[in-house]
């Protein structure tokens, strides 16, 4: 458990390779740490005859009807991507709260350093607000 927690807020696609007698357990694991919500597949006896695929969240997973037998290999999708602040802040309204405290020219670009906004255009309307 310990080290599935550490997983948790991973952003990679996470590969687990798992017994027959445990791969119940594992799934009720992965569905407490990780989240009931979060999408997975499992391959059983994959590139042999009776090879198997189930995509669908952890905890339709777990209740699913899945033979025990054979071996298992779980993917389980990264971490969704948590959105900042700042990252849901637009250059538009970066310049505007700049443009309160500092010259046209030192706004433009202080908001072109920190957002990655094309210079002429926020200048351009840098003159239209101000």
């Amino acid at each position: 458990m310990q080290r599935l927690t550490e997983l948790k807020a991973a952003p990679e696609t996470l590969i687990f390779y798992e017994a027959p007698h445990r791969i119940k357990a594992t799934l009720e694991a992965l569905c407490e740490v990780f989240g009931a919500d979060r999408f997975a597949g499992i391959g059983r006896e994959l590139t042999k005859k009776f090879e198997s695929l189930y995509r669908d969240t952890l905890v339709n997973l777990k209740e699913a009807d899945i033979p025990e037998k054979g071996e298992f290999v779980i993917v389980v999708a990264g971490a969704p991507k948590i959105e900042t602040h700042s990252e849901s802040l637009s250059w538009q309204s970066v310049l505007e709260t700049l443009l309160k405290e500092l010259p046209l020219k030192q706004a433009v670009s202080l908001t072109v350093q920190l957002t990655g906004a094309k210079k002429n255009e926020v200048y351009d309307f840098g003159l239209e607000i101000k």
